[in-house]
């Protein structure tokens, strides 16, 4: 859309064209010559050369008194690019009442939910030591390097060290302000060296209007997607001088940077790359793309944009590889999408998300947001009418428009741009590149504001008034009367009226007061769209408080300080805020959750009986048996929020209390990492169609782990009643039968469910379903609280009962439907004596980890006499290497889970957990880790930065060698044609023959 080696014609500082004749002010009197070079724009005829540009640099560095843009902005406008947008996203969030003004965060989503503890462990690893490549603080463990790749990348990232602990969240906002800044700076630097002639205003203003459009003040929580964001138009000004001198440097360097930061939005970025690139390359003219004249341009530039984007990846391939080698544990196959095409949104829900608080929803349902200010909607339409603008251009500037609708619109295309898989919540997520190009039609309008008659931007203005008042009879629901709709035709009118000045005052200081006042209007638009925008998306899914974050983690930070234990073990806490609270309190456990998930871990513990499912996992649903059985050592409680379960306070010691009321818990029969275990572990799969529920599974898994296959220790109670009241009953036919229930009644639609105790033992209840929906339980009258949420579905302790009692359980309908598995197999008793009994067999033989990291474990291991296999609680993973005395060793997978028959494509996917046989007698074990992805991923980017290095010297020296070259050759021509002069004819002649 710009042209710094394409446009005919120069531009002065201000923001429109000023003819010399009228360049007048009745206090001022005439321009001096040197004024009137700074001011007045040439016209095509009056073109410069290079010896004039510099004649223009050289005269406007000698004016004693600027003007008003000059002595706003000066040399230095760009630092109001970063300044003046960072300035305003913290008095956004001031307005929102972060702290310190407020108790306020910048905490919310997936923020809240999963980035601010990954930052948490980025910032421990680099401050008190720690592994990129491996953590237990994930479910059970698993490799971090793909967390690191998707999430916590950035180099920017770094300014958390800066803060102290208990400061991350000044640290986020910090990060956000900076990087709003750097976004009007990339774009201030784009503009600034993609025309000749400075316009400082107009650069500031829409330098603002693209750091704070509404995909950049919305998604800023997404922090990993908005390098990218500042990325691409350093990116553009890279393939815009690849282009034109073959320059490859900047592009390089913020592809790769774009890609490292993150390489899902990166993905895109190279897809608008493509994109871009052709669109641009083919609506030049030969003049504009080839300044040089230089011989095969045409090929030249396709094979170094071939080459250099190579490079880029090359360079970044160290995230590339982790994270698909991530996504590979189950990500990959998380969801399968339809590709056949379908219409996504109305062409109208999308229109309307272009005016002043169009916000609607970051939900599965939302629309891209791509609000970047009313003057960007009013001018980018005329960019059409330019007449200084070749048509070729305006046909490419088109073909990005509807690229970027039918992407928006059109699934297949929208599934394309989010790597193949159905985008969960936050939508659109290349948005903001369209919101780049529009910006930069609008730029080029608002410079050119003097071409344009006044009639055709009344024309614009009045036309969207129109559409937004028909929206509005529409009911469109994201633009309700007086924020959006109103106040659009507000904004829309005071724009109409600036823009007016600029065509008939001809005075210069007046003109220039207009564009600042422009700016100045600006700024207020996209402060006011900003507070508006995260005021409904506080509405929408709600900011977290700065102190519900600190009061929370702070004093566990403290109780962990209390356990002096230098042993390899997990611990777990029964209070959750989130379900990566262990990435920043420092425990390994098994809560998670995160985008690159271990489907089979999730599986596992799900059937184990803790509430997990989907992507992440949570530490409810624990039994005695389930928490041996994973080593959980010691478990936190804080019995002022949340009851000590039965098994904890019967079976656990509690050595201590802290001062902020936290009980700490030591499991003493908490098992090692690894433990021995029966050969038949082989022959047994995690498959959930072989089991009723979690209860005969651990049965299983308790009489492989004593070598007594008779042994029980949970015993099935079968109810003798199960009605259903105040719903329609209907089956669902699949691959686990359930039965469904419909409310049909105002009254309370319950299920029944009776038994009678026929022990003191305590009962346990687990209702598979694979369609959950929210309900209540009581049990003999007394509410047990929520069942079937994501955090409370799981085993459940429904308590100890006299033998004979008979105790009632009844589940009430929260919603509409419910779904449950038909079977008998929902209640059981813990048999206590028998586990009592069994508990030293389960600890009989142990790794005794004696040295370990994040990423190593060794220690020794006795194989008794005849040998014994080893099952870890280590999620199965082809980065380990085990060797025992120094020999490597092979493992296996334990547990795993078998594909579907469906879904077998004859490819083998890491599952399970990893187990490994023990020749008899006492030997040393060593396990590290160490992942192929990683190391190739290194070996690729190192290669990369070599080329890339490789690259750079060859510029610099080309010429060089060239010049030389160019210089020699004229001596040697010289000195063979004195040669020939004195050589006789004959001699010549012999000489040829």
């Amino acid at each position: 859309m710009t042209d710094k080696y394409l446009d005919g014609t120069e531009e002065n500082a201000l923001s429109i064209e000023l003819p010399e004749e009228d360049c007048m002010c009745a206090e001022k009197g005439t321009l001096t010559d040197a004024e009137a070079d700074v001011i007045v724009r040439p016209s095509a005829d009056d073109e410069t050369d290079a010896a004039d540009d510099a004649l223009f640099e050289e005269k406007k560095q000698k004016l004693k008194s600027g003007s008003l843009s000059e002595k706003l902005f000066g040399k230095k406008y760009l630092a109001a690019c970063f300044l003046v947008p960072a300035a305003l996203m913290f008095l956004i969030y001031i307005a929102m009442g972060v702290f310190p003004v407020g108790e306020g965060s910048v905490l919310v989503l997936d923020l809240n939910a999963q980035y601010v503890y990954f930052l948490e462990k980025f910032r421990n690893i680099l401050l008190e030591g720690g592994s990129f490549l491996y953590s237990f603080q994930r479910a059970l463990g698993g490799e971090f390097m793909g967390i690191f790749a998707y999430y916590v990348a950035s180099p920017l990232n770094l300014i958390t060290l800066l803060f102290p602990k208990e400061y991350m969240t000044e640290a986020l906002l910090t990060l956000f302000v900076l990087k709003c800044g750097l976004c009007g700076l990339t774009f201030g630097i784009f503009v600034h060296h993609t025309h000749k002639r400075r316009r400082p205003v107009a650069t500031v203003i829409f330098s603002v209007m693209y750091a704070l459009c509404a995909f950049a003040v919305v998604m800023q929580n997404n922090m990993m997607w908005t390098d990218n964001i500042i990325a691409l138009p350093l990116i553009m000004l890279g393939l815009e001088r690849l282009i034109t001198h073959g320059k490859f440097k900047l592009y390089v360097v913020t592809l790769a940077l774009a890609i490292f930061s993150n390489f899902y939005i990166g993905y895109m970025s190279c897809i608008f790359v493509a994109i871009y690139f052709f669109v641009r390359f083919l609506t030049m003219s030969e003049e504009e793309r080839n300044p040089t004249g230089e011989k095969n341009h045409l090929v030249k530039t396709f094979v170094r944009l071939a080459v250099f984007s190579v490079i880029a990846v090359m360079i970044a391939s160290i995230v590339i590889l982790t994270a698909y080698y991530s996504l590979s544990f189950g990500k990959l196959d998380f969801s399968k999408p339809d590709f056949s095409p379908a219409q996504r949104f109305d062409f109208a829900d999308i229109i309307s998300k272009l005016y002043f608080g169009s916000y609607d929803t970051v939900r599965p349902e939302g629309t891209p947001f791509i609000y970047a200010g009313m003057l960007m909607v009013i001018l980018a339409p005329l960019y059409f009418l330019l007449k200084d603008i070749p048509s070729r251009k305006k046909l490419g500037a088109g073909l990005l428009f509807v690229i970027f609708f039918i992407s928006f619109n059109l699934t297949t295309a929208d599934l394309f741009w989010h790597g193949f898989q159905r985008p969960n919540w936050l939508n659109s997520r290349f948005a903001y590149m369209f919101v780049m190009i529009a910006l930069l039609m609008a730029y080029e309008v608002f410079i050119r504001l003097r071409d344009i008659p006044y009639s055709k931007v009344i024309a614009s203005g009045g036309v969207l008034c129109l559409i937004l008042v028909f929206l509005q009879k529409m009911g469109v629901e994201n633009l309700p009367d007086l924020l959006a709709v109103w106040a659009s035709l507000l904004i829309i009118g005071v724009y109409l009226v600036f823009l007016k000045y600029t065509h008939v005052n001809a005075c210069r200081n007046a003109v220039e007061t207009t564009a600042v006042v422009l700016a100045i209007l600006v700024s207020i638009e996209m402060f006011a769209s900003g507070v508006a925008n995260l005021y409904a998306l506080d509405d929408d899914v709600v900011f977290s408080t700065r102190t519900s974050y600190r009061d929370f983690l702070d004093p566990y930070y403290r109780a962990v300080e209390y356990v002096e234990d230098d042993g390899f073990y997990r611990s777990e806490k029964l209070n959750h805020r989130k379900v990566n609270d262990n990435f920043a309190i420092g425990l390994n456990g098994i809560t998670n959750s995160t985008s690159t998930l271990n489907s089979s871990v999730i599986t596992l513990l799900s059937n184990f009986g803790y509430t997990s499912k989907s992507h992440w996992s949570q530490y409810v649903g624990g039994t005695v048996l389930s928490d041996s059985f994973f080593g959980i050592k010691y478990v936190y409680a804080d019995p002022a929020k949340k009851a000590v379960p039965w098994y904890v306070s019967e079976y656990y010691e509690l050595i201590a209390t802290t001062e902020d009321g936290i009980d700490i818990y030591k499991n003493p029969y908490a098992l090692s990492i690894g433990f021995g275990i029966s050969s038949a572990i082989d022959e047994f799969k995690n498959d959930k169609l072989s089991y009723d529920g979690p209860f005969e599974y651990m049965n299983d898994i308790f009489a492989l782990t004593t070598g007594n296959d008779e042994l029980k220790i949970w015993n099935r109670i079968s109810m003798y009643n199960y009605e259903s009241s105040g719903s329609r009953e209907f089956d669902i036919v699949d691959e686990i039968k359930h039965k469904g229930y419909e409310k049909n009644s105002t009254t309370d639609a319950t299920l029944t469910m009776e038994i009678e105790a026929e022990n003191s033992d305590h009962i346990y209840m687990y209702i598979p379903s694979n369609y959950p929906r929210k309900a209540t339980v009581k049990v003999n009258g007394k509410s047990l609280g929520q069942y079937f949420t994501n955090d409370t579905h799981a085993i459940l302790d429904i308590g100890a009962f006299n033998p004979g009692e008979k105790v009632k359980i009844v589940l009430t309908q929260e919603e509409e439907k419910m779904y449950v598995k038909l079977d008998d197999t929902y209640f059981y008793s813990f048999d206590s004596a028998l586990f009592e009994e069994y508990a030293d067999k389960l600890t009989s033989t142990q790794l005794n980890v004696t040295e370990h990291s994040e990423s190593s474990l060794a220690g020794t291991v006795n194989g008794g006499e005849s040998g014994t296999r080893i099952l870890t609680t280590i999620p199965y993973d082809e980065g380990w290497h085990i060797t025992i005395d120094g020999k490597p060793v092979e493992y296996k997978k334990a547990l795993y889970v078998p594909k579907p028959e469906d879904e077998d494509d004859g490819k083998e996917v890491p599952s399970g957990l990893i187990s490994f046989d023990v020749p008899a007698g006492e030997h040393e074990f060593e396990m590290h880790y160490m992942s192929d992805a990683f190391k190739y991923g290194a070996i690729i980017s190192i290669s990369g930065i070599v080329l890339f290095a490789a690259a750079c010297v060859g510029e610099k020296l080309l010429p060089k060698l060239r010049a030389k070259k160019a210089a020699v050759l004229p001596v040697t021509a010289k000195k063979d044609e004195d040669e020939s002069a004195d050589t006789p004819a004959a001699d010549t002649q012999e000489d040829a023959e």
